[in-house]
């Protein structure tokens, strides 16, 4: 076991491994699967998502397996066919048209390892031979779907004897601020719609006025040709490049909509352009056109969070913290059970030395934002990965799992994509059905997304399906790295704004994804990479997994860091990663 500091990726942008995982999308967005001899070489040559992208532009049919020779035939074809030798060089548009189409291959081919888009495997009946991932004999499945329950079941941990963990002395500080469950309004008429989008804009709109920039602004109906100065609130509807390299941004409000444009000159507002989502709400500054029906843009403004006041800034009276576990997966044959054994172990004052114990005794509470269990039905051939297969079971295992963490510790658990919940965000808390499995230990269960003080501290759990959304959307977001997307999240003033995309949305008349009110500790899940940052004085947390590689990940290149563990002293307010993935013995503190 170890704590360490968070920490990137060991190849930095443009690195083989990022290049790797553009080739591997840029094929999987044909439906096509391509030899790791082959992406090895395209990764080593500078222009290898280049020559995909042509050579797969011009098949039409793709075949669904590519091998070095299959390649150089195809290439060979291409260049045959091409009217010069050797290809131009692009042109600005051509780059950025290259730009979407990678982001469009991650968002079919990336989004597909956590959103229930996972091609079933083929099999032919005349090959007997079974690989590592084959599922065994209905018996042998049988016996290994007893052995996961019946682990959990029996695996039993106490606290140490002789160990005194402070977070025992003090009485529960848990306070639940804002929680939808029950409060559900929408039945999907075109009503819902209309009212769920005018709250998002009258709630963001609000934010936005108290900035010095906008206390002058104006409906879009009130704009004058040739206007000098215009400031305007607006939801983004649409985003768009001239020919020119300029941006078109269109924006509206209750009387209307208006074109903004942003010159190519302009470096530093093209880079927040590029940043900017449809749905979200923003502010412009700008003079009008002669004839009102355009914005020359001179500044965009997002609501964001407010600087921090350091002298008011909330944090716990007493030296209690908050550990953070996400995306289980109980009843997933990756489930990481002998990681999740140890990370229990030391919560339980079995690990390490007597600093480590003290550290695992100030955890008054255990946050976890969703994903629960493995679920049934959410990909095709989910069933042959799954050791566990009916999904309250499932839960009945995590329950027994549950026993073990100390009863001092407050359990506040929500729903994830993966769980028996309606898919659509808002999700309410868990029904008594699924509450129920959690008998031997009495958890506090929520919406996803909630907001809840936990001794004073503000926290914001939301499970985070929404930053698959925000990296395919925005050219410098990366699924695998998500605290920039729950920075931009916070900037935004919404969990996911962007809608239509990955993320289901209920039009709820009260939009709950807003995040009215300013964290201290803004906590997500999802993508199974756990980190720890902070932005304006919100501590941002992602609570990784405790799921190892899926056969669908390891087709795609990625590599998910499980078993590492979020946890925050709610006193200081400071952060570290407990890393079980190695079960080492000792400890590192954090510098």
């Amino acid at each position: 076991m170890q704590v360490l500091a968070d920490s990137g990726p060991a190849d930095g942008p443009g690195g083989r491994a990022e290049r790797m995982r553009e080739l591997v999308a840029l094929f999987e967005s044909h439906g096509a699967l391509a030899d790791p001899a082959l992406l090895a070489e395209l990764a080593d040559a500078a222009d290898g998502a280049v020559r995909v992208q042509a050579v797969l532009a011009e098949l039409e049919e793709v075949p669904f397996h590519f091998d070095p020779p299959l390649w150089r035939v195809l290439e060979e074809k291409h260049r045959e066919a091409a009217s010069a030798p050797e290809p131009p060089q692009p042109a600005p548009e051509a780059v950025r048209q290259a730009e979407e189409a990678r982001k469009e291959a991650q968002r079919q081919a990336f989004a597909a390892i956590y959103d229930g888009q996972q091609p079933r495997r083929d099999v032919d009946e005349d090959d007997d031979a079974v690989d590592d991932h084959e599922g065994l004999d209905l018996e042998d499945g049988a016996v290994a779907e007893k052995d996961a329950a019946r682990d959990a079941a029996t695996f039993d941990v106490t606290p140490r004897s002789d160990w005194q963990p402070l977070a025992k002395q003090y009485e529960s500080g848990l306070v639940v601020q804002n929680d939808m469950t029950g409060n559900s309004t929408c039945e999907g008429t075109t009503g819902d719609f209309v009212t769920y989008f005018q709250d998002r804009y009258e709630k963001l709109a609000k934010i936005l006025r108290q900035r010095r920039e906008l206390r002058n602004n104006i409906p879009v109906e009130r704009i004058r040709p040739g206007q000098a100065e215009v400031q305007l609130i607006g939801m983004v509807v649409e985003r768009s490049t001239t020919k020119n390299g300029h941006k078109l941004i269109e924006i509206e409000d209750a009387t209307g909509a208006v074109r903004c444009l942003v010159r190519n000159d302009e470096k530093q507002l093209m880079a927040m352009a590029d940043t900017l989502i449809t749905d979200e709400v923003i502010g412009v500054v700008g003079q009008a056109s002669n004839k009102g029906d355009l914005i020359f843009l001179e500044s965009i403004m997002r609501p964001d969070v407010p600087r921090p006041d350091p002298s008011s800034r909330r944090h716990a009276e007493v030296p209690v913290a908050a550990a953070f576990l996400s995306d289980i997966h109980v009843g997933s044959d990756t489930f990481l059970d002998e990681n999740w054994k140890a990370m229990l172990r030391w919560l339980n004052g079995h690990a390490g030395s007597k600093r480590e114990r003290d550290m695992a005794g100030r955890i008054k509470y255990l946050v976890i934002p969703g994903d629960l269990v493995d679920g049934v039905g959410i990909y095709p051939g989910q069933q042959d990965e799954l050791t566990i297969p009916d999904i309250y079971d499932q839960y009945k295992a995590f329950g027994h799992w549950m026993h073990n963490v100390p009863d001092w510790v407050d359990i506040i658990i929500q729903p994830g994509n993966h769980d028996a919940s309606r898919p659509a965000e808002p999700q309410p808390a868990f029904t008594p059905e699924v509450q129920e499995s959690f008998e031997h230990h009495d958890a506090r269960f929520l919406a996803n997304p909630a907001t809840f003080d936990l001794h004073g501290v503000r926290t914001l759990g939301y499970h985070g399906s929404s930053l698959i959304d925000f990296a395919t959307s925005v050219t410098h977001l990366e699924y695998e790295k998500p605290i920039p997307a729950m920075q931009q999240m916070l900037e935004s003033r919404h969990m996911a704004p962007l809608y239509g995309e990955r993320t289901p949305v209920a039009p709820e008349h009260n939009d709950y994804l807003v995040i009215d009110d300013v964290p201290d500790v803004f906590v997500t899940g999802h993508v199974h990479v756990p980190g720890l940052a902070t932005y304006r004085g919100v501590t941002m947390v992602n609570a990784g997994t405790w799921q190892s590689q899926t056969l669908y990940q390891k087709m795609l290149n990625f590599t998910p860091e499980p078993a590492k563990m979020p946890l925050i002293d709610l006193q200081s307010m400071r952060g570290t990663l407990v890393d079980f993935a190695q079960r080492a013995e000792t400890t590192t503190p954090v510098a």
